[in-house]
């Protein structure tokens, strides 16, 4: 990437569930860092001069790195003219998995 600051956002794409406060919070603590790849919906990457490249997320093996991301954009040999890096996550996905780990982990404790 560039010598001046790239952002990197993490938003949520949902479909079928409603929103709330505990969405907007998992959001906040997510680190773009390692992100397992069921979970993206898709990664926009906008350059300087406007123009929106996409990120092959179907291209990952498992997770989504920011190593991943560095080198998508030394390839392109775009890296110095990124402006802004989104990847929306499908919270439909990432909270139908929590709830299931949650529930299978709680059924182990307590009965019904």
């Amino acid at each position: 990437m560039s010598n001046k600051e790239t952002k990197i956002v993490v938003l949520g794409k949902s479909t079928g569930m409603t929103k709330d406060s505990k969405r907007r919070e998992i959001l906040k603590d997510m680190n773009a860092s390692d992100v397992p790849k069921e979970f993206i919906d898709v990664i926009k990457v906008y350059l300087t001069d406007g123009e929106i490249i996409p990120f092959e997320v179907t291209n990952l093996v498992d997770t989504f790195s920011l190593d991943d991301l560095r080198d998508f954009l030394q390839q392109r040999k775009i890296n110095d003219r990124v402006d802004l890096v989104e990847i929306y996550l499908d919270l439909d996905l990432v909270f139908t998995n929590l709830e299931s780990k949650t529930n299978s982990i709680f059924k182990k404790h307590f009965e019904n």
